[in-house]
């Protein structure tokens, strides 16, 4: 990674009052290089540059950080290249941090990428979350991160069931989170959960608003849900 983008990492993990911000500037910038030379052979991200990838992806996946630090476990659905789970588990190393996704040959990068790091408090898994759900991961997380994956509507089903009671599912979202919210009212009752507050989160270096919703878990998930991807993508809750 060149030199400005390892230091504009930096000046971002200090700007979001990550501790040790130098030793963990450093893993990032290891996990930075390891995505732009992957992304190169199977398209990972798209069309990306590093600045891109300091700014857009790891600094967004660590603003919401202070909602998981207390955690002593997450799980992050869709984690697709390691987003926002990877750099969240960099960051929170105390916490134990489980990261789904359904295709394997991500999950195999995220296997790949954690070796690289020494990263020993990630837990890997390939599967559909609506399958994992109904196995014995069920409300076993305190939180449940999610990001660019769906509308709150379809999200929440996806992600609530894996929620302990007492838990929240915090996801990252942009400017249209207010009306993603009014939709997913329904749905969040419906999984037995409410809207614990949406909190607008600062991106160092990044144009543009963004905000996590967190949904607190009140009481148990109905074992029917969540329903098979088709239903759920097809009539949302």
């Amino acid at each position: 990674m060149e030199q400005s983008n390892k230091e504009l990492l930096l000046k971002g993990l200090v700007s979001l009052e990550i501790e040790f911000p130098e030793e963990k500037a450093e893993k990032l910038a290891l996990y930075g290089d390891i995505l732009m030379e992957t992304n190169g052979k199977f398209n990972l991200l798209g069309k990306v540059t590093e600045n891109d990838i300091v700014v857009k992806h790891i600094l967004d996946s660590l603003s919401g950080w202070k909602y998981v630090k207390d955690a002593k476990c997450f799980i992050d659905i869709g984690t697709g290249a390691g987003f926002p789970g990877l750099p969240l588990a960099v960051c929170l190393p105390d916490v134990k941090a489980t990261l789904a996704d359904a295709t394997e040959k991500k999950i195999e990068f995220i296997k790949g990428v954690c070796g690289r790091l020494g990263l020993e408090n990630v837990n890997p898994i390939a599967g559909r979350a609506e399958e994992l759900a109904h196995g014995k991961m069920r409300e076993s997380f305190d939180i449940c991160v999610s990001r660019a994956v769906a509308g709150l509507n379809k999200l929440s089903e996806y992600c609530l069931p894996f929620v302990k009671c007492g838990g929240m599912l915090v996801a990252y979202k942009g400017p249209l989170v207010y009306d993603e919210v009014k939709e997913a009212e329904h749905a969040f009752g419906m999984l037995g959960a409410r809207l614990e507050g949406i909190s607008i989160v600062n991106v160092p270096f990044l144009e543009g608003e963004r905000y996590v919703a967190k949904i607190k878990k009140q009481k148990p998930t109905n074992p029917i849900y969540p329903r098979k991807n088709a239903q759920i993508v097809k009539k949302p809750l």
